[in-house]
């Protein structure tokens, strides 16, 4: 899958989850080089897999 193609999955599956005030969100897998800000908006979220992706940095949002 092509950075940009995963982004955008990565953006609508945290569109969804946002939605349906999910407290668990899979991204595992998907090449990700950086997360995108949207993620931030979960503030329901209990659970985030973030396993085998290419994550250069943490991003400012994340208090990990």
């Amino acid at each position: 899958m092509s950075r940009k193609k995963a982004y955008r999955e990565a953006e609508q599956r945290i569109e969804e989850a946002r939605r349906a005030g999910a407290t668990v969100l899979d991204l595992h897998g998907m090449e990700l080089t950086e997360l995108p800000a949207l993620l931030s908006q979960l503030t329901q979220l209990q659970s985030l897999d973030l396993n085998s992706n290419q994550l250069i940095e943490q991003p400012q949002f994340c208090k990990w």
